[in-house]
Parts: C-alpha cells; structure tokens; sequence
C-alpha cells in the first residue's frame, strides 16, 4: 500500500516536472520607462519660485538623461540579458528583435541603453576591441501620429477624461487636496488647481532630488512622500478612472500585445522569427498598462521600472505571464491578474480583459484635426496636454518651412 502511494505521489511530480519543463517562452513585450532625468523642458514643471529655474542643467539640458539614469537603464538591460539570455542568445539577430521609443530624447536613449547590455556583441559581431557595443536600429513615431504610446492626446480619450473629471465622484476626490492646491499656489507662485498641476510640481520637485539637488523647505513636508504623493496618486487614477479610459489610454498597448500573441500562434510569418519587442516610453505608459491589466497599486511608478508580458507555449496550448520590473530596487515579480492566474491561457487573457481591449474604432485617433481645431474651453482636461499637441505640430510645419 505504501509502495503504490509513493509511485502515485512519484507520478504526480513526474507530471508537474514535465509539464513546467516543457511550457517554453515564445515572444517577450517589454515596455519600460526612461532613466532618471532633468526637469522638463514642456513649460509645466518648472515653477516661478523654483530655485532653480535659472539652471540650464547642462550637459543633458533640461529633460535630459542624467548619468544615474543613464546607468539605470543599462541595468535593465542587464536585468532582461540576465533573466532571458539564454532565451535571447548571445548574438544579436535582427528578425528577432523590435525596438520602438517615443519621440523624446530621453526615451530613444533610454531604449539605446537598455539595447546596449542587452546584445553586448560577441563573435564575429565583436567589431572594435576598444568598444564593447553594437549599433542596433530602432524606430519611433512622431507623437501627434503615436496612437499606441501616447494615446492621452486623442480626441475620444480627451473627450472621455472631460466626462470623468466632471463626475461628481471624481470632483469629491479633488476636493479634499483644495487646501493644499491653495497652499501650493502661494509657494510655487503658479496656479495649482487640479491633478494634473499637482503631477507636474511632483515632477519637477522627484527630477532635482534625484538629482540631489536642495529644494525648498516647504516640499520636504509633503515630498516624496505625504499630501503630493496621494495628489499624483490621484492624476493616475483619473488617468484610467473607468474601464472606457483604460480601455483608451494602457489598452492600446494591450491590444497590441494580443494582436502580436494571437499572430505568433498562430504562426503568421511578420512575427514568428521575432523574440523580443521593447517599448521606451515613459511612467504613464507603465501605469497605464498595470491598469488595464487590472495589476495597478497606487504609486508613480520608477525610473526604468517596466512591464514584462511574457508567451509560452505548451504542447501547442499558448500562455502569458505578467511581471512587473521595479527599477527600484532592480527586480521583478510575477503578477497575477484577477479571473486569470499566472500563468494564463492566451484564450483567457483575451476573454478576461475583453472588456477593456479596444476596438479597430476605438483606436482611431486624429490628433492632427484635433491640434487645429479643439480649444481649451470646448474640453476642459489636463492643462497644457492641448498646448504640447499644438506646439509640436507648429514645430513640424516651422521645420517643414525650413527645409523647402
């Protein structure tokens, strides 16, 4: 009897063994944010009574990559080559990897980066002793055309983040920072009235204290922690505040990661070679996509943190697992989304976050017809996200202008 119990529990374990060993990682999404970096340079940060606004933060310049960011973004290549070398391979092909950024300096950088301890060259690709790197191409989209990485300048989702705001729900929540808004108007000297102001200052005051520099004596009682960390807290919630905006703001994203995951099952030629698929973007994009994935705790989520969506396949039946990269500190855990597990058929990742997968109609987005005709009164959203669209596409035409 206790001979048939042992090869019944052998069996058993024989089994689970098997069934682990076989499940084999197919296509890996990585989508991260950029390194540490300077304040920006978008006319929202940088505040009146700013000590140091003069700054003009050379060599980076403003919004520009700092060393420690630069070092940190290194480290997540490192991360990846360490956890899924022996996935990637030592030598870099270039039908097995996609690399996309956002257009920003910091974002191309930060993806150069990460690209650099990634696929440090080997063999025959070991082309300078003296320099232990390889060129690796990548591409980005202009923003008023990126849909998949910036959907918070569309229309539909400007249009859907005006009704949430005005929800008295919403209106409740920003109502009890009112004080400190007040407070903060008189010692910034610039109108803080919503999340989005609240965002910005939080930005402005994260980027020079990493950067060690001395900020005013008011921010150390609500920074980095305290009253202004619950007001950016409140800005990602809005972000995403119902499934209509997850749906349009991180469900871009998603629906790329399905399109792709049901296409390699498929065994369509445009993606069955690739292996990895890496994304530069920035931390609303990380939040952005941990909501929609149902993941997301409140918090701004780190320099170089990211989101690992991950492809398996076993015995023809394929699977995903979702893990999230801190960036501080440098690791990442597996994450279990609810209704699915981890790991998760593919069949049921789709049916469990159907409800926040956009459609072909949902994705459309016209930022350009939204830049020349929407004011700021007709939609009543984010302040300055209008102003950015508009004054990037008069710096496209002025560019334009110069080279004809």
């Amino acid at each position: 009897m206790v001979l048939i119990m042992k090869s019944s529990l052998l069996a058993v374990i024989l089994v689970i063994y098997f069934s682990s060993v076989q499940a084999e990682l197919k296509l890996l999404n990585v989508v991260f944010r950029h390194g540490d970096r300077a304040p920006d340079d978008n006319g929202l940060e940088i505040y009146p009574n700013d000590p140091h606004k003069n700054d003009p933060f050379e060599p980076m310049r403003l919004g520009g990559l700092t060393n420690n960011g630069k070092m940190r973004e290194y480290k997540l290549g490192a991360h990846l080559r360490e956890h899924y070398g022996d996935f990637l391979g030592d030598i870099y092909h270039a039908s097995e990897v996609s690399a996309r950024s956002t257009n920003s300096d910091r974002t191309k950088m930060s993806l150069q980066l990460v690209l650099a301890a990634l696929y440090p060259p080997k063999d025959a690709q070991d082309w300078n002793k003296d320099l232990h790197w390889q060129p690796i191409p990548a591409t980005y989209v202009h923003s008023l055309d990126d849909n998949l990485m910036v959907p918070e300048e569309c229309p539909k989702y400007l249009e859907a983040r005006a009704r949430a705001e005005a929800s008295e729900e919403f209106q409740n929540k920003l109502r009890v920072f009112e004080p400190l808004m007040r407070n903060l108007t008189i010692e910034t000297g610039k109108e803080i009235k919503n999340s989005n102001d609240l965002y910005f200052l939080w930005f402005a005051l994260m980027s020079e204290y990493a950067m060690n520099l001395t900020l005013p004596s008011w921010a150390y009682t609500i920074f980095p922690t305290g009253k202004l960390l619950d007001g950016i807290n409140l800005e990602y919630d809005i972000a995403s505040f119902n499934d209509e905006l997850k749906k349009l703001n991180g469900g871009m994203l998603l629906r790329k990661f399905i399109d792709d995951m049901v296409l390699y099952s498929k065994g369509d030629k445009s993606i069955v070679d690739q292996r990895i698929k890496l994304y530069s973007g920035h931390e609303t994009n990380i939040a952005a996509v941990l909501q929609v994935l149902g993941l997301y705790y409140p918090h701004p989520p780190e320099y170089s943190s990211a989101v690992f969506v991950e492809l398996h396949e076993d015995d023809g039946v394929y699977s995903v697992k979702v893990k999230y990269y801190k960036g501080k500190p440098s690791e990442h855990e597996e994450m279990t989304i609810k209704g699915c597990g981890s790991p998760c058929t593919l069949e049921n990742f789709q049916k469990v976050l159907a409800h926040v997968t956009p459609s072909d109609e949902d994705i459309k987005c016209d930022k350009r017809s939204l830049a020349s005709k929407i004011t700021r009164n007709e939609i009543n959203v984010a302040s300055g996200i209008i102003k950015q669209i508009r004054d990037a596409l008069d710096k496209e035409n002025r560019t334009r202008g110069t080279l004809q």
